[in-house]
């Protein structure tokens, strides 16, 4: 985490030394191709909604997911507006977003990440806290880019 080198983040590459990347409207693009997602599940209730995606970067297929608030007076689905922009990567860094879009600090926040406070590779998911509920599942446990069945 570049605003405090004691704590370790997990974020995804998004962005390569040389790249562009825009996010605009919930669309991320690097150089100017729009990475390939697939709408899997849709939810809402309680005033809110939630759609997870398979997100197609590289070779590696992944879930990310975007939530925000149903409007109660027009049922409207209002996105969580997050930072939008474009942001290019320059050698020896990398541009990196959390899986979920709408609720991760990442590099749209505190910028582009250099290669010297990259530590590592994740490749295993071991627990994870499904929203809203606080106890901890190990419904996902395996390889990071595991893709859930619906």
């Amino acid at each position: 985490f570049p605003e405090n080198r004691s704590q370790n983040f997990i974020k995804r590459v998004v962005g390569l030394p040389g790249d562009t990347v825009q996010v605009k409207d919930n669309v991320v693009t690097v150089n100017g191709e729009e990475i390939k997602r697939e709408l899997a599940r849709e939810w809402e209730g309680s005033g809110a909604w939630r759609r997870e995606y398979v997100e197609q970067l590289g070779d590696s297929r992944h879930l990310i997911w975007q939530e925000g608030k149903i409007n109660p007076f027009t049922g409207r689905k209002v996105p969580q507006s997050r930072t939008q922009g474009e942001w290019q990567v320059p050698e020896g860094a990398y541009f990196v977003m959390g899986d979920n879009r709408d609720n991760s600090n990442d590099s749209r926040f505190w910028g582009i990440v250099p290669e010297e406070l990259v530590v590592g590779e994740a490749f295993l998911i071991w627990m994870h806290w499904k929203p809203i509920f606080s106890i901890p599942s190990f419904s996902r446990n395996g390889a990071i880019d595991k893709v859930e069945a619906n």
